[in-house]
């Protein structure tokens, strides 16, 4: 079962996550943050956030997920259908 404690979990994971990759302490509107906001998340940064997410909660991503998982709101939403 989902719970609040969960949602914490992971969204202080995807944050220590995106400040290692970004080299940032702080994002605003963390949860509205797309592939587009920042010049350096490529494709490639794209897909290194998401082999690192994979290997921290334990999960697998389809080809399909990766392309199209290009914000973090779709990464928390992915994660919450994987881990429940």
């Amino acid at each position: 079962m989902y719970t609040k404690k969960i949602e914490k979990k992971i969204l202080k994971n995807l944050i220590n996550i995106f400040k290692k990759n970004f080299n940032k302490k702080k994002f605003k509107n963390f949860h509205k943050l797309a592939i587009y906001d920042y010049k350096d998340w490529d494709s490639l940064k794209n897909l290194r956030l998401l082999l690192e997410i994979e290997k921290k909660f334990k999960i697998k991503f389809s080809a399909e997920e990766i392309a199209q998982t290009t914000t973090v709101k779709l990464m928390i939403d992915l994660i919450k259908q994987k881990i429940t």
